[in-house]
């Protein structure tokens, strides 16, 4: 019953494990300022976001379950003296959610090898107003 971030990471280099998260306002866990983090074995269901990668950030993760998210995954640049994030992911399963995976126009999101082709140039108006018509 959180009504912000949840997990919160800035120029971070960290491994998140065995985590189970209900019912966040914003995100489940947020990584920015070119962290690089490793997430594994995390659960999360009822919140706005699930995953978010921004800022010149790096996220692994493995073995999520995200269920009733608005977003499942985003990754993008929301301050201009960084570059693209990524999320790389692996056995990912996200159920009942409106937006599986979107990303802003450089940045990436990779599950099981494969790239998720989902840009928005206004993500940054869909996250943080939380305004899902933005989504194209």
């Amino acid at each position: 019953n959180i009504g912000n971030d949840a997990i919160d990471f800035s120029g971070s280099n960290v491994n998140v494990k065995s985590i189970k998260l209900n019912n966040v306002g914003d995100k489940l866990i947020s990584v920015g300022e070119k962290s690089n983090i490793n997430i594994l074995n995390i659960i999360g269901t009822d919140s706005f976001v699930g995953i978010v990668s921004k800022d010149g950030s790096i996220t692994k993760i493995n073995n999520v379950n995200l269920k009733n998210m608005k977003i499942g995954l985003a990754a993008y640049i929301k301050k201009n003296e960084y570059k693209k994030s990524k999320i790389l992911g692996n056995n990912i399963k996200i159920d009942n959610t409106k937006i599986l995976a979107v990303t802003d126009l450089n940045s990436e999101i990779f599950i099981n090898n494969e790239k998720i082709f989902v840009k928005n140039g206004d993500l940054l108006e869909v996250i943080y107003k939380k305004n899902l018509s933005l989504i194209k």
